[in-house]
């Protein structure tokens, strides 16, 4: 407890030392450059200073003149840097478009470097874990927001660009987001950010048909669309050939499905009364609680006998103490195997009595299902559905109900995929492709835990 007070305490002069530098007009307390300048660390005669890289800071003029003199857009420039050959810091040929939002946005190229410009809040749950990485990070509480530009503190330093042509690039930055034809498509994506690759694992975009391969047609279709199949994201070409899905038909074969889930629930009574009798989950519970349970009672039988038999005279007080001490550890060992068991029947009981509950809930949703709006929807969408998986034989719908935990590894079950009766339709890819209808196959996994399947449920009830 002493610990995690000095902990507390050195943090928070830390921080106390850190903004009170920055006030006083230090540049140590941002502890880097970015692109353009040099970090000069503190000496003892001299403090720490930004020194102007005279190589980078050419490029960094360019990308302003390009912005503000002709217009250009971010992947605009970014493919003038590609095809002149300059590199980025780290060496690299490939600049991103975040690359050069950032340098656009950063004031310290007009001589006011910011210090504080985040801030710590809490994390909210993600919608989708991200790639190659842990559903739950290590730093789990709390993640970094960006700050209001009034609560920034600023530090010279020396300038690059004027300060005109910094205000005129911010001006042009927010004109070209206002003219970008992304923020005109609306309400047309059902299921942004979660539709995942089943090949590569990176997550589909949607993007519109350009009206040049419109070909003059009255209806521009829009379609998700693989990030690993674009080459001018990754130096070696594409690195994902999964095709891209009509949006609209995606999206109706999802909402069609929750919606049969929400008007008749017993797909999910039938898919949990399938899944508990050919795993076995529940009767093996009961067995290994009914296991533990004589465990327990036998041991502490045996504790009674080496007591009986040491008042007998039978044996030694040093023999009763080493055979008390084994007795007394496998009696721990088998009270908490006897808790975990009746902690996961008592789970299961629990989340099925949640899937019953199902059956009165659909009966007052069913009828206002017609008048959702978009979002509505999209909220009810993002509720239910985990993650739509697109691989090789078709599309898959991943639900969040949770699968029934194993006591003895103390983790969640094997996820298991549930088969829906036949007679799908066909969801036509860009290409001539074809993948089945969501319908035929709907994964019901998760590893969620009870009590987030009943928030879960709730909070549903609550929207509707």
């Amino acid at each position: 407890m002493i610990a995690e007070y000095e902990r507390a305490k050195i943090m928070e002069r830390y921080r106390r030392g850190k903004l009170h530098k920055a006030r006083s007009g230090a540049v140590s307390p941002l502890s880097g450059a970015p692109y353009g300048y040099l970090y000069i660390r503190r000496t003892d005669n001299e403090p720490a200073c930004y020194q102007v890289l005279l190589h980078e800071a050419k490029v960094v003029r360019s990308i302003y003149s390009w912005l503000v003199e002709e217009q250009a857009s971010i992947g605009e420039i970014t493919r003038r840097l590609r095809a002149q050959g300059v590199p980025t810091r780290t060496g690299k040929g490939h600049w991103d478009r975040s690359v050069v939002w950032a340098i656009l946005r950063n004031p310290a190229y007009a001589g006011q470097a910011a210090y504080g410009k985040t801030e710590s809040v809490e994390r909210r749950q993600l919608l989708r874990p991200i790639r190659n990485k842990n559903v739950v990070p290590r730093r789990a509480k709390s993640t970094c927001r960006d700050k209001a530009p009034e609560e920034w503190v600023s530090i010279p330093v020396p300038p690059i660009v004027s300060a005109d042509t910094f205000a005129a690039a911010h001006e042009q930055l927010e004109r070209n987001r206002r003219l970008a034809a992304r923020n005109a498509r609306g309400q047309l994506y059902l299921l942004q950010g979660l539709v995942v690759c089943g090949r590569c694992g990176y997550a589909f975009y949607g993007k519109r048909v350009s009206p040049a391969a419109a070909k003059g047609k009255p209806r521009r279709y829009a379609y998700y669309r693989c990030v690993g199949s674009d080459a001018y994201r990754f130096d070696g070409g594409r690195v994902c050939h999964n095709p891209q899905v009509r949006v609209d038909q995606l999206d109706g074969f999802v909402w069609d499905s929750v919606r049969r889930i929400l008007e008749d629930p017993r797909q999910v009574v039938e898919e949990w009364t399938r899944r508990g009798s050919e795993d076995g989950t529940i009767a093996e519970m009961r067995t290994q609680r009914d296991d533990a349970t004589r465990m327990v009672v036998n041991q502490e039988q045996v504790l009674r006998r080496l007591r009986d038999a040491y008042e007998a005279g039978a044996i030694e007080l040093d023999d009763l103490v080493a055979r008390s001490e084994r007795v007394r550890a496998r009696l721990v060992r088998a009270r908490e195997e006897l808790g975990q068991a009746e902690k996961q029947l008592t789970q299961t009981v629990e989340i099925t009595a949640i899937v019953g509950r199902l059956t009165d809930f659909s009966a007052h949703v069913r009828a206002g299902l017609d008048r959702l709006d978009w979002q509505q929807r999209c909220q009810i969408i993002r509720t239910l559905v985990s993650r739509v998986e697109i691989g090789e034989e078709g599309a898959t719908v991943v639900y969040r109900v949770p699968a029934i935990t194993n006591p003895e590894s103390g983790g969640a079950g094997p996820d298991r995929e549930a088969e829906q009766p036949p007679g799908g339709q066909i969801i036509p890819l860009c290409g001539g492709s074809a993948v089945t209808a969501l319908g035929q196959r709907a994964a019901r996994r998760s590893g969620q835990g009870a009590g987030k399947a009943r928030a879960r449920i709730r909070a549903l009830c609550r929207r509707l």
